[in-house]
């Protein structure tokens, strides 16, 4: 499992989008991967979200960045949400908007990425989007500190699944060709709108 997100700088006019730079023309992206909350260890859980409040407090991230196997539910599908829900209790407490891209992990225990999307979908904090191409590619734009609605870097997200490489079906998921070319085809387009970098 290897999920990407990649940051690629060039202008684009938007019409409103709250993601910046910051005046020193910054932004604080926090990665958190693996985090694995469990429905058969409170404990841990509970390190889990301590930890993630103290790195929220120290980095003061304007966006947090999940790379994966957020859940190890042990359950059904309520178990996944209460999961999923202390994952997110930190971002919704300090208000930072978070984006993912779900691990290997996240699909276990019969959760679809339909299911994993229902449950991120209905957080205002989240950036992540479920895309055409049955997984979560997709990009968040970041407007500049000093031109209104104009986006000047795009964060990149391509999701590789959950298990079966290319149609192998012992193997883990990976970042396919076609995602490639989904990828290729969505920077053409940008960049036949707005221009070069």
């Amino acid at each position: 499992m290897i999920p990407i997100f990649l940051l690629e700088l060039f202008f684009i006019t938007t019409s409103s989008f709250p993601l910046r730079f910051n005046d020193n023309h910054t932004l604080v992206i926090l990665q958190l991967t693996d985090l694995h909350y469990n429905s058969g260890d409170s404990k841990d859980n509970a390190h889990t979200v301590e930890l993630t409040k103290k790195l929220l407090q120290y980095v003061k991230p304007d966006l947090v960045v999940a790379t994966g196997d957020i859940v190890d539910a042990q359950g059904d599908a309520a178990d996944y949400k209460e999961m999923w829900n202390l994952f997110v209790s930190p971002f919704n407490e300090a208000q930072i908007p978070y984006a993912m891209v779900p691990g290997n992990h996240d699909y276990d225990k019969g959760q679809s990425i339909e299911d994993v999307f229902g449950i991120d979908s209905g957080n205002p904090l989240a950036y992540s989007k479920y895309s055409q191409s049955g997984k979560f590619d997709y990009y968040v734009p970041i407007e500049s500190r000093f031109r209104d609605n104009t986006t000047v870097a795009n964060l990149w997200f391509l999701d590789s699944g959950g298990y079966g490489c290319e149609n192998n079906q012992y193997s883990f998921g990976c970042i396919t060709n076609s995602q490639v070319e989904w990828f290729k085809e969505q920077n053409k387009e940008i960049r036949d709108e707005y221009g070069p970098i």
